[in-house]
């Protein structure tokens, strides 16, 4: 499953929570892949990796060119392609379930505990502010779109550490993730956000006839139980019953300043440890919807279309599609219905296709 992690303000702890959910999980024995698309880009500190590591380690940002030769070259539009397009009858899938994937071995690093993760690389000057973002969160976008996670995404889980406040709306990836975790503190200004966050959900859900799937997670609530319930109060009350749990304040969340290694899970309360575990139901039983990922693809394709068929000098909206993988003909063992692809499906082409090739 795809979990895309978006929040209030800085400081909110969107990325603090990103490391805690991949340690629980992988505690768990569940083994997830973080993308850190975030352009503070500090989670593989968080992770515990080095300056060197991080500095040597190729980044998803930086290698648009790469990914779409590895899942589409034989797309009709490839040179002009958008981070945007949506998979076709010939893409081909990674597998993140599979060590040696060759989009693993080229992205990731691998933690002692089993935490695989990505970057999207250091966000250039002209590539921030809401609009901008998305220059060079785009190649994990597309990626993500390309993703075999196994059993409709039952044996991976891949959590995105996205831009943060209301500039995440410059990205599609708010509303590309089987789960969209919202972080949300009991400040004013961070149930603001939450409330654009459910506004736009909203406004999405109106427009195109789907939902975002948002569960909201409260952070830095008091560990004084008479006050930590009036804050969880305030964010219930902003989250329109879309809190699952929250993050009471703890001194084992706190960072050694040295090393920028985060807390252990052994360390946290009983009411943060209880958290978490909500946190991995939630995951548990979300379910995808290759039709709605398909439609919000089109929908931002369409939607960038004015800007980027000057940049490409054709029309992007070709590269709409009606593919959905589940409707290949797949059948699978235990009978999920899920399509299988580990990075080598063959890519039939339907009897009718929407898409033109380059002019």
């Amino acid at each position: 499953m795809t979990i895309c992690v978006v929040g209030g303000g800085a400081g909110d702890g969107k990325t603090t929570l990103v490391e805690l959910v991949a340690r629980h999980l992988a505690a768990r024995g569940r083994q997830p892949l973080v993308i850190d698309c975030n352009p503070d880009q500090n989670l593989g500190s968080y992770l515990g990796f080095s300056e060197r590591e991080l500095s040597a380690q190729a980044k998803i940002g930086e290698n648009f060119s790469f990914l779409k030769t590895t899942f589409d070259a034989r797309h009709p539009q490839l040179s002009v392609l958008m981070p945007s397009a949506p998979p076709i009858w010939s893409t081909r899938w990674w597998d993140a379930t599979n060590s040696g994937d060759p989009v693993l071995r080229k992205f990731a690093l691998a933690t002692e505990d089993g935490i695989a993760f990505m970057a999207a690389g250091t966000y250039r000057t002209g590539q921030f502010g809401s609009g901008c973002y998305h220059d060079h969160s785009g190649p994990a976008e597309y990626m993500l779109t390309r993703l075999d996670d196994g059993r409709g995404g039952r044996k991976k889980q891949v959590l995105v550490d996205n831009v943060h406040g209301a500039d995440a709306f410059g990205t599609p990836l708010y509303a590309l993730g089987d789960v969209a975790l919202v972080v949300a503190s009991p400040t004013r200004k961070s149930r603001e956000i939450l409330a654009l966050y459910l506004d736009k959900a909203a406004e999405v859900q109106r427009e195109l006839g789907f939902v975002v799937p948002i569960a909201v997670v409260g952070n830095r609530l008091s560990a004084d139980p008479a006050r930590r319930d009036r804050e969880d109060g305030l964010l219930r009350e902003a989250a329109q019953g879309k809190l699952i749990g929250s993050f009471e304040t703890d001194g084992a969340l706190m960072r050694d300043l040295d090393s920028n290694r985060g807390p252990s899970l052994a360390d946290l309360t009983p009411h943060n440890r209880r958290t978490l575990s909500l946190i991995e139901a939630r995951i548990d039983v979300a379910d995808r919807k290759w039709e709605v990922r398909r439609d919000w693809l089109n929908h931002c394709l369409g939607a960038s279309a004015s800007w980027a068929n000057g940049a490409k000098g054709t029309d992007v909206t070709w590269q709409k599609s009606d593919f959905v993988p589940a409707a290949r003909g797949h059948t699978c063992t235990d009978g999920c219905g899920h399509p299988v692809f580990s990075g080598n499906w063959p890519g039939r082409r339907p009897a009718k296709s929407n898409l033109k090739s380059e002019p």
